[in-house]
């Protein structure tokens, strides 16, 4: 036996009634505890080093000498009596037990014995032997007594119930008894347990209920009396106090009843009751020696608690090794629960091992992983809030072991009111006790979850071995800690190449509204956020306008995508959003919980979606030389926990890329615009003339739609730039440009060649009519007089040619050249200048 395990019994020694003697295997005293020195009046100092015989003399019976000295020769438990010496040299009689200890590899290591004062009990007999009239029934007390003893010692590692169920058939039968039951009132209850009977009054129990209460009827009788006195009673049905059960005794042929109690060293109270018919009544009396009995039985239960808590904790121990071994290889948090219930389940007596965990949305603990022979049955317990609320009923162990950060132990879960409806009903109401303990998370509030375990025994989880539970935990919570580590350094290098794979894609999209698009979607995709949001500014307007939304559950995206935050921070609660506030304020916000703002809080809870969240940060997107953000990006998670540092400075990367894709979309328009645009008039240029014109041909021929070219070129410019100069030129030709927008529908086309030459692409226009109508609201609109500042009215012409697609011709340059054609003709014709402006279609 290690030295750790020993200081463990000697811990548990020093608290138990009975004298305890530890001896190596040379029966050289190692240890005794305090209940020695008042037995025998020997101190520790004066055992240490010597053997237990010190304590026999002269009238010790040699027999018994030479039996105890065979047993512990042959490596066999001792069970009896023996006259033992006081340090004072006054004779008792000494109630002996010696167990030898082994080593894992059986090997003895040291003996323990258990040893008690029984003089009183002795010299009872001894007078008892005095009364010839008593002799016989004496004898056969003295027998049960002795096959008690030997029943309790054979029968040791067996479950009590079925050493009990064989002591009252063997008391049935030696004392001729109509009926034998043993039962059992736990720690904190009063109400009698039955846990074996016999005789042919065997169903008398059923039914029947005994209380240790003296204010409750099933109190009153001999039972009731015997336990609150831990004594024996005599009693008669005949007797006052048995008038609740008298015509049921008298129904199964009971008449004189011998009930004794005694308490464990748990603080459990044991009952033994028998019963004989009328024709052999039990004679008054015998109450002192039938109380051995139960006594008897009660050192059977410390014996049998003392060394199934050692083997316990020696269980726990091994597994506490082998968990700390297996860890070492676990490469995920799934195979860490995992291995931690198989352990705890292979190694221990544990019924059911329940682990936990909060869910994503930090609303509830959900089940990871169950285990043991009741796993189905756990597995069917409701799933515990993180939350206790005001109206809650029945609270589930692992929600108060989570608010409380610390083991909860209910011994008889079944009677516990606040547990949840299937601890009351089989198979899980059948256990005695269960446990929850926190798995520790170092440094941090919250533990990585909770872990129950249920088993039979209600003495199951003593502190000692609580504790033990509790180391097996932590080593746990450093594993998933270990993993977690490890996690956040992959996190990290996922997190570094989805900046670089964003940052490459960022430069290939057309235009914001896909950046936006693309940005929310990676963060939802690659990251723990639950969503992600983007806002951009309404010029004009008190509103910010949604332009990407992305979320991991369609209810979150379709919440998200009502949102309507505001400029106006005096318009609740859209105003005082944490996007909107990050606008105004210019700067990153969070991350925070928004349940704990008071601007937010009131408005969140009323949306189930919304309400879940436990984290937000709002970040400013800003472009270059403007003072105002070009949008705000939100990202939202369950809990503030998510948003690591490595998901921070992911965030930092992706805005940074994304201010520099959109710099560079600013500036590749402004290229777009000097390569495409007519830089005087804003108008299409020539170059984007015959790209127009190649894809409006082209879809005119699939579609086989018609369409028109007009060709113009001003009469009277000329005189303008002479007259008035160039900057008034410029200034005519950008009316005339508007002018010429104005009139012409959002599927027409108008470019400018040149100098003052412009050509227009009318859409759908095939009839000649319509399009020399079309070409007469332009003439008038241009010829309309122009207002510049400091000039006199002026006044422009133009000339302008048509021609058709189909009819003209397929190709551009053959329609360009038919309209060019009609234009000069209807410059040499200017008196007949509109009449004139069909082509020749022969052309």
């Amino acid at each position: 036996m290690n030295e750790g395990l020993l200081v463990w019994l000697e811990a548990i020694a020093d608290q138990l009634p009975e004298a305890v003697i530890v001896t190596d295997r040379h029966e050289a005293c190692v240890y005794s505890n305090p209940a020695v020195e008042a037995l025998t009046g020997y101190r520790p100092e004066d055992l240490l080093g010597k053997t237990p015989r010190i304590l026999q003399g002269p009238q010790t019976d040699p027999e018994t000498r030479r039996t105890i000295r065979q047993h512990i020769d042959q490596g066999i438990p001792f069970f009896g009596r023996i006259l033992n010496y006081h340090q004072s040299g006054t004779p008792f009689w000494n109630q002996l037990s010696i167990s030898p200890l082994r080593d894992r590899d059986g090997q003895i290591t040291h003996f323990i014995s258990f040893q008690r004062d029984i003089s009183q009990a002795e010299n009872s007999r001894q007078q008892w032997y005095l009364s010839q009239s008593r002799l016989a029934l004496l004898a056969t007390l003295y027998q049960a007594l002795a096959d008690t003893r030997q029943i309790f010692r054979d029968q040791e590692p067996e479950p009590p119930a079925s050493v009990f169920g064989q002591w009252c058939q063997r008391l049935v039968k030696l004392l001729a008894l109509r009926l034998a039951f043993v039962g059992v009132v736990n720690p904190g209850t009063s109400f009698v347990h039955i846990i074996a009977a016999a005789g042919p009054a065997r169903s008398y129990v059923d039914g029947l209920v005994l209380s240790a209460d003296a204010d409750r009827p099933e109190g009153q009788g001999p039972a009731g009396q015997a336990l609150r006195k831990l004594g024996a009673v005599f009693a008669n049905v005949t007797d006052a106090s048995f008038a609740p059960w008298r015509s049921r005794a008298i129904a199964y042929q009971l008449e004189s009843n011998l009930t004794a109690a005694a308490r464990c060293a748990d603080g459990t109270r044991l009952l033994l009751s028998v019963y004989r018919d009328p024709a052999h009544p039990f004679a008054p009396d015998l109450e002192t020696l039938f109380h051995q009995l139960v006594q008897e039985a009660a050192d059977f239960m410390d014996r049998q608690r003392t060394l199934k808590l050692v083997q316990r904790l020696e269980q726990y121990r091994e597994a506490h090794r082998d968990l700390q071994t297996r860890l070492l290889t676990a490469t995920t948090a799934d195979e860490i629960y995992t291995r931690l219930i198989d352990t705890l389940v292979h190694y221990t007596d544990a019924e059911g091992v329940d682990v936990l965990v909060p869910s994503p949305d930090h609303t509830r603990l959900r089940r990871v992983r169950v285990g043991g022979a009741l796993a189905a049955a756990m597995l069917r317990l409701p799933t515990p809030p993180l939350a206790i609320l005001p109206q809650d009923q029945t609270v589930p162990l692992p929600t108060r072991v989570w608010q409380e950060k610390s083991p909860i132990i209910i011994r008889h879960p079944h009677q516990d009111p606040m547990m949840p409806a299937p601890w009351h009903h089989p198979p899980l109401s059948r256990l005695g006790v269960v446990g929850g303990w926190p798995i520790v998370r170092t440094g941090a509030s919250e533990p990585w979850g909770v872990v129950t375990i249920a088993a039979e025994d209600p003495e199951t989880f003593t502190p000692e071995l609580s504790e033990l539970i509790g180391e097996i935990l932590q080593s746990t919570g450093i594993a998933l800690g270990q993993h977690e580590d490890r996690r956040q350094i992959q996190r990290l290098h996922h997190y570094q190449r989805a900046a670089v794979k964003a940052q490459h894609e960022f430069l290939q999209l057309p235009n914001p509204e896909a950046l936006y698009t693309r940005l929310v979607n990676l963060l939802v995709q690659e990251t723990d956020g639950a969503g992600a949001y983007i806002v951009t500014n309404s010029p004009g307007l008190d509103s910010l306008h949604l332009t990407a939304v992305a979320a991991k559950t369609p209810a979150l995206k379709a919440a998200l995508s009502r949102l309507k935050p505001s400029k106006d921070p005096q318009k609740a609660p859209e105003g005082q959003l944490l996007c909107a506030r990050a606008w105004r304020e210019r700067r990153e916000i969070g991350p925070i919980n928004p349940l704990d703002d008071p601007a937010l809080r009131d408005w969140l809870r009323h949306d189930d979606d919304l309400s879940r969240l436990g984290g937000i940060v709002a970040w400013p997107i800003f472009c270059t030389r403007r003072p105002e953000p070009e949008a705000v990006l939100a990202i939202l998670s369950y809990q503030v926990s998510d948003f690591t540092p490595e998901l921070m400075q992911l965030l930092t990367l992706l805005v940074e890329s994304l201010r520099v894709a959109l710099n560079q979309l600013r500036t590749r328009d402004e290229m777009a615009q000097l390569a495409w645009r007519d830089p005087l008039t804003g108008l299409p240029n020539r170059r984007a003339l015959d790209t127009e014109l190649e894809q409006r041909l082209d879809e005119a021929g699939r579609r086989q739609n018609a369409m028109a070219v007009c060709l113009l070129d001003l009469d009277d410019f000329k005189p303008v730039n002479d007259r008035w100069g160039h900057a008034a030129g410029d200034r005519v030709l950008q009316e005339l440009a508007h002018r010429l927008q104005d009139q012409l529908r959002t599927s027409d086309f108008v470019a400018r060649l040149g100098g003052d030459e412009f050509i227009i692409l009318l859409d759908r226009v095939s009839d000649p009519d319509i399009a020399a109508r079309i070409v007469q609201s332009l003439a008038s609109a241009i010829q309309e007089p122009i207002l510049l500042p400091g000039l006199p009215p002026l006044t422009v012409h133009a000339s302008m040619g048509l021609a058709f697609y189909p009819d003209n011709g397929t190709r551009p340059q053959d329609l360009l050249r038919q309209a060019d054609q009609a234009l000069y003709a209807d410059k040499a014709q200017k008196s007949r200048r509109h009449e004139s402006l069909r082509p020749p279609f022969d052309i």
